[in-house]
C-alpha cells in the first residue's frame, strides 16, 4: 500500500488541477443584448455595394474575450453576411485604434444565417471592461429578398455606410441611424461566478424619452448600481425592452408571452 501521505499529496495535486482547468475554462455571460424585431416597410433597401451598418453598444459587465450573437429571425430567407469586425469606439462612429479585431464564424470570415435563426462568432480575444462602448461593424453584400431584423430604438446613434467598411477607423460620410441592425447581443468570457439580469418591458425599458447616447435607460442604472457593490459586481443586465410591447398580444414586435422563452429564458447566463 502507498503510504497516506503520498495518498494525500496526489489527492491534493489532482484537485488543484482541476480547479485550475475550472478557472480556465470559458464561461459565456451576456453583458448587452437587444430585443429583435423585423426592420419597417420604409427601410432603405440595400444597394448593389452592399451596406455596412456600424453598430455602438454599451457593455454591462467586463470579461477577458467576447463573442457577438447576430440576428436573421425576422429575414423571411437566407442572410449572408460577409464581414464583421469590432473594436473600442471612440467618437462619432470612429474606433480606437490598435483595437479593431475581425470576427469568424467556424473559422470563415462570411456567415450564412438561414431564414428565422441567429448565428454566433468564434471567440474574439478582445478584454473589455464593464460599461466599455463597443463599435461593432457589419457587412452586408446586396441579396434578393433580404429584411433585415433590428431593434427600432436604440437610443445610441450608429451608423449606415454603402460598401465594406467594415475595418474603418473612422466613417466621415456615414448616416447616422437611431437602430441597432443585426446585432441581438454580445456576451463576455467572465468567469464561473457572472451572470445576467433580464429586463422585460415595452417603452420605459426600452429608454424610451432617454437621453441619446448617454446609457441613461433605467436597466443602465440598475447595472451601475449592481457594478458598485462588490457582492453583485459580477451581475450583468440585459434590456429586452420593446417600445410599443404588450403582454399578451402583438404589438411593435411579438408579444411578451411569445418572446419570453426567446428573450429572456435563452439569454446568455440569465438567472
Amino acid at each position: 500500500m502507498r503510504p497516506l501521505s503520498l495518498i494525500l499529496a496526489t489527492a491534493a495535486i489532482l484537485s488543484f488541477t482541476q480547479q485550475s482547468l475550472i478557472a480556465q475554462q470559458t464561461v459565456w455571460t451576456g453583458s448587452w443584448a437587444a430585443a429583435p424585431v423585423a426592420a419597417p416597410a420604409t427601410e432603405k433597401p440595400i444597394g448593389s455595394e452592399g451596406v455596412t451598418f456600424r453598430d455602438i453598444v454599451h457593455l454591462s459587465l467586463g470579461g477577458r474575450s467576447i463573442r457577438l450573437r447576430i440576428s436573421n429571425e425576422f429575414g423571411p430567407t437566407p442572410l449572408t453576411v460577409a464581414s464583421v469586425h469590432v473594436a473600442l469606439s471612440a467618437a462619432a462612429g470612429a474606433i480606437q485604434p490598435g483595437t479593431d479585431h475581425a470576427a469568424t464564424f467556424n473559422g470563415a470570415s462570411s456567415v450564412f444565417i438561414p431564414a428565422g435563426t441567429i448565428a454566433v462568432t468564434d471567440p474574439i480575444a478582445i478584454p473589455v471592461h464593464a460599461f466599455d462602448d463597443l463599435a461593432v461593424s457589419l457587412f452586408v453584400p446586396a441579396q434578393p429578398g433580404v429584411t433585415l431584423t433590428l431593434h427600432s430604438l436604440a437610443v445610441s446613434t450608429n451608423y449606415v455606410v454603402p460598401g465594406n467598411t467594415t475595418s474603418a477607423t473612422s466613417l466621415p460620410n456615414a448616416i447616422k441611424v437611431t437602430s441597432w441592425h443585426l446585432l441581438k447581443a454580445v456576451d463576455v468570457d467572465a468567469g464561473p461566478r457572472a451572470s445576467a439580469i433580464v429586463a422585460l418591458g415595452a417603452s420605459i425599458t426600452d429608454g424610451y424619452h432617454s437621453t441619446p447616447d448617454m446609457n441613461l435607460r433605467w436597466p443602465d442604472d440598475l447595472a451601475v448600481r449592481l457594478h458598485a457593490t462588490a457582492a453583485t459586481a459580477h451581475i450583468g443586465v440585459l434590456n429586452e425592452g420593446i417600445s410599443g410591447a404588450r403582454i399578451l398580444h402583438d404589438g411593435t414586435g411579438p408579444s411578451a408571452l411569445a418572446r419570453l422563452d426567446r428573450d429572456v429564458l435563452a439569454q446568455t447566463g440569465a438567472r
